[in-house]
């Protein structure tokens, strides 16, 4: 009797035929993008997915993914494939208000341990929040397959995480309003049928019609009264009902001070403490966010200084969720790789595709606030940028100045914008260059050393400073260079 009842449980959570995933988006450098208010956890840096029957992403089911990486947060439970990184291939998450239940791995000697989730269903298979309507549970077993790190840490934060509900409440879908037969109208009576009735009859006949009516006409102005209540999205923003308080001048000063008093209460919740503070701070986050999507949208401009200095205040608002130790685990520079990458890659448009190391390093400690990093930590995430296949790479120069680099900065670009230069001058410096090319100057040497060793230019140590001048014997800016009569010996 006990077998068939667990052969029973069993079947009712295998209702389903597939079990459908929501995928994950990543940035450029295949890191995940969190959605406001969420914070990364922990990282378990080999881990599979096996579904309870077929599951996976709509159109790539199977019956289970390898592979992967686990990254946690306060939210989701994020799997990303990394065979396909930067690509998010079949990466996938399962939010943490879909678990029902948690089994942790049992310790083995020679098997994979196996963490075990029970989650929630919907009709359709999809994963659906405990707190709506379910159809039905099912299974997801994680084989946690890295030797070198234990999976302790990342089981014990996701079953605390669940503990302390760590997740924004998501609202029930409304449900229809079922339709009302007391609103039906009533049906009124023949004339012919009402002529040949006697005179009694008749008379409660049109009374009880007037009734029915009467109470028709009630019931249609109740449920009228009751939408406009709920608004126009059923979430209560329509205007109160009208009265005669709100009339005239005596009802304007009124509205206007109970506007004041909602402000003035919502003031002091907002001073109350230091969590409601930050809980009123979020509209300030998201219009500085917006600010710095603008900024990068549109970098140059009449109105540079002033995007300048607007970058430089977005800049003090930091990184949402650092990576550490602690949420990175083994994986720690490579996600430091990853995060550098997607904090670098918009900053390296403004400044001519290239910075110095240094430079990179008080930005990225300044934007995360108390988490530093130390130099070799930052030169080791940047040492990975070409093995983890992202948009930057870190190069040194002949002189041992080491600096970062978008892939598409090549020295034959920085050979077209020196000789653009020399079109309208008859030397260059290495400050011309800086003010130019808006870099610093140790980088404008080093491509004017780079451009006079390919024999673009060449160099001219005087009295009078460092210049380089074109290489009228093998540049091809020779004709111009002698139009301008600037070789009289020539002639």
């Amino acid at each position: 009797r006990n077998q068939a009842k667990r052969r029973g449980k069993r079947e009712r959570t295998r209702r389903c035929t597939a079990m459908i995933l929501e995928e994950v988006e990543l940035s450029t450098s295949g890191r995940p993008r969190l959605v406001e208010g969420e914070v990364q956890c922990a990282t378990y840096g080999d881990a599979d997915l096996e579904f309870d029957g077929v599951g996976g992403l709509q159109g790539r089911l199977g019956n289970k993914y390898v592979q992967g990486c686990l990254l946690l947060t306060t939210h989701r439970i994020l799997w990303i494939d990394r065979k396909h990184l930067p690509d998010k291939g079949n990466s996938c998450e399962i939010p943490l208000d879909n678990v029902s239940r948690v089994v942790p791995p049992k310790m083995h000697l020679w098997k994979t341990p196996r963490m075990k989730l029970q989650v929630a269903l919907d009709t359709r298979g999809r994963l659906v929040s405990l707190n709506h309507q379910v159809a039905s549970m099912a299974r997801i077993v994680i084989p946690m397959r890295s030797k070198s790190e234990s999976y302790k840490y990342f089981v014990g934060k996701l079953m605390d995480n669940i503990d302390r509900k760590t997740w924004p409440d998501r609202p029930a879908p409304p449900l229809p309003r079922p339709p009302s037969a007391t609103l039906e109208k009533p049906y009124v009576p023949d004339p012919d049928f009402l002529r040949a009735l006697p005179p009694d009859i008749k008379e409660e006949v049109l009374t009880q019609y007037e009734d029915e009516l009467k109470r028709y006409e009630e019931k249609l102005a109740e449920e009228k009264l009751e939408t406009e209540e709920d608004g126009p999205n059923g979430d209560g923003a329509q205007d109160r009902r009208f009265s005669t308080l709100d009339a005239g001048v005596s009802g304007i000063l009124r509205r206007e001070m109970e506007a004041q008093q909602k402000t003035d209460s919502s003031l002091e919740s907002a001073l109350t403490d230091l969590g409601a503070l930050m809980e009123e701070a979020k509209g300030m986050v998201d219009i500085a966010q917006r600010l710095r999507d603008k900024l990068q949208a549109s970098p140059e401009g009449p109105n540079q200084r002033e995007n300048e200095e607007m970058g430089e205040m977005l800049l003090s608002l930091g990184i949402d969720t650092p990576v550490t130790r602690d949420n990175a685990g083994s994986l720690y520079h490579q996600q430091l790789s990853r995060q550098l990458s997607d904090f670098l890659e918009p900053r390296l448009k403004n400044v001519g595709g290239v910075m110095p190391l240094v430079d990179t390093y008080c930005i990225y400690n300044r934007a995360r606030g108390t988490d530093l990093i130390s130099p070799n930590d930052m030169l080791k995430a940047a040492s990975l940028f070409s093995s983890l296949h992202l948009p930057l790479q870190l190069r040194e120069y002949s002189s041992g100045v080491l600096a970062i680099e978008g892939k598409g900065h090549s020295t034959d670009d920085v050979r077209r914008r020196l000789e653009e230069m020399l079109r309208s001058r008859e030397y260059l410096t290495a400050q011309v260059v800086s003010a130019s090319l808006s870099i610093p100057m140790i980088l404008a040497q080093e491509h004017l050393v780079a451009v006079e060793e390919i024999g673009v230019l060449c160099r001219d140590d005087s009295l009078e400073g460092l210049r380089y001048y074109p290489n009228i014997f093998t540049s091809k800016l020779v004709s111009d260079y002698l139009a301008k009569d600037h070789v009289h010996f020539v002639r």
